[in-house]
């Protein structure tokens, strides 16, 4: 997968020390509860199974990185999961979303999807393996790093 770059975008900014503040910002709210070990599980799962990658610690002074925090819903099958700010920014610098072309909204044609998917007498929920089993081409990697190692702190 490439990422769409808007033509002219202005250059996307090494952000390490937001998405820092926003990470340490999560594990202060996250301390004491099982959320934190769950989430920090999840990530480590990810990071096994080949869903995310680490960082080498000479290039973790350039690219650009998404903050993340752990989304619960309590009645779905993925009870938690990790969502990822790219409209996150600092003051006069622009946000990664801000570089990319924006897409048609599919939001609008998921429930007829969802009807004619029910039609059916067998379906799967495929949705979560096969999201992440999108790979970015290597030349965008570094705009959609994020700080994970500091959930392995206890």
């Amino acid at each position: 997968m490439i990422l769409p770059w808007i033509e002219g975008h202005p250059p996307v900014p090494w952000n390490f020390n937001v998405a820092k503040r926003r990470l340490e910002n999560t594990i202060c709210n996250l301390t004491g509860s099982m959320l934190r070990v769950e989430y920090k599980d999840l990530l480590e799962d990810w990071l096994r199974t080949g869903v995310i990658e680490e960082v080498p610690m000479m290039q973790r002074d350039e690219g650009h990185y998404l903050p993340h925090r752990p989304v619960v819903k309590e009645n779905s099958t993925t009870k938690l999961r990790p969502v990822f700010g790219a409209s996150a920014q600092e003051q006069g610098r622009p946000s990664l979303n801000q570089c990319l072309e924006k897409g048609t909204n599919l939001m609008e044609i998921i429930p007829a999807i969802l009807l004619r998917f029910r039609l059916h007498q067998v379906s799967h929920s495929i949705y979560q393996d096969t999201i992440l089993q999108v790979r970015l081409g290597k030349e965008n990697r570094h705009f959609l790093r994020s700080c994970g190692s500091m959930l392995r702190v206890t």
